[in-house]
């Protein structure tokens, strides 16, 4: 695991924030497996670049995107399922460059808190006595048909990977212990001449023997050789604390004018990222697992968690920056008016 923290690193201005040559943003993304895939902007005070990681599990397809803007001393953060970084243009997009998936800063001096692995990063920003927060992540897929275990389409040949035709044919060392009867899998195309498109499909059945899955209806698109089978079009989920907006995998409404916002029905857990939109609902520890769902008649929900970035304490119990040790992981703790959480350190 290729993880990378930093606890209570001074910065006088978000350009050294991101620039420092030892604890900036962007040493430390590049020092916990992330490479820049594309360079929109290089200029300092506005810098604009597309990071790419497979995560941890090496099976990921993450590509996340930093803009700074120091007039406003924020950084805007974007997730896309595709990026084309010949053309410099994403999609699957979600987030913004605004307020709502944002970490504001300080060119007056603050203190920073990283956590970043090559699943995500969550950062803390204190200026002045406030605590600015965000939080980017792959998504756990807790149930088969968002499974992140995936295997990639080999090259086409006959009666296979295209439009009009109901079977896929994978690549060799496909696990097909992960792909079972009725089970609802994505196909994304990653490459940009063959068409942007992402349909989702239902497995009829398999043959390993042939590196084959049979389908429940015929494929709408074709599909380039390396397209992406059995994950979320867009796996990764954003929070910002400027708007208090979560925004995440939504595979439903895959050309809508907002197809990847997300509704959270409960992020009630002690030990995973935790939020009701804002942060502002501590109501029920004991849940075991952040949901995600999609609203519309029929449509099978999503369920996912973004893992052990950011955990609930109760307030009182520690002191403001305290360290708290559970199961051995350091947490260092930022409270608030009626509530405390933590973020992962060590």
């Amino acid at each position: 695991m290729a993880f990378v923290s930093r606890s209570a690193e001074s910065y006088v201005t978000t350009d050294e924030l991101l620039n420092d040559g030892l604890d900036g943003l962007h040493v430390l993304l590049l020092g916990a497996g992330w490479t820049v895939l594309d360079e929109l902007s290089a200029a300092v005070g506005s810098e604009d670049r597309v990071y790419h990681s497979d995560g941890e599990s090496g099976t990921e397809a993450l590509f996340l995107r930093m803009t700074h803007s120091a007039a406003a001393n924020e950084f805007y953060f974007r997730a896309y399922g595709l990026w084309d970084a010949v053309n410099h243009v994403g999609y699957f997009e979600v987030g913004n460059a605004s307020g709502d998936t944002a970490l504001k800063g300080s060119n007056a001096g603050m203190t920073a808190w990283f956590n970043i692995d090559k699943d995500g990063l969550a950062i803390v920003v204190k200026v002045a006595a406030a605590y600015n927060k965000f939080v980017a992540g792959s998504l756990e897929r807790l149930q088969p048909s968002e499974t992140s275990g995936r295997t990639t389409l080999a090259a086409p040949v006959g009666g296979a990977n295209e439009a009009g035709q109901a079977q896929l044919y994978v690549v060799t060392g496909t696990d097909f212990s992960l792909i079972i009867p009725d089970m609802s899998l994505w196909v994304v195309n990653q490459k940009i001449d063959s068409g942007v498109h992402a349909e989702r499909v239902v497995v009829l059945s398999v043959d390993p023997g042939t590196r084959t899955i049979f389908l429940t209806a015929n494929l709408v698109h074709s599909y380039d050789f390396g397209a992406l089978v059995a994950q979320s079009p867009q796996p990764m989920v954003l929070w910002g604390n400027q708007g208090g907006s979560l925004e995440g995998a939504d595979p439903y409404g895959l050309f809508g004018p907002d197809a990847y916002s997300a509704r959270v029905k409960s992020w009630n857990s002690s030990l995973e990222f935790f939020s009701s939109l804002d942060l502002d609902d501590y109501s029920n520890l004991a849940s075991a697992r952040a949901v995600f769902y999609e609203l519309g008649i029929g449509r099978s929900h999503i369920y996912g968690s973004l893992g052990k970035r950011l955990i609930c304490v109760p307030l009182g119990s520690v002191a403001a920056e305290d360290t708290l040790s559970f199961q051995g992981t350091g947490h260092v703790i930022f409270p608030e008016t009626t509530k405390a959480f933590s973020l992962r350190v060590s």
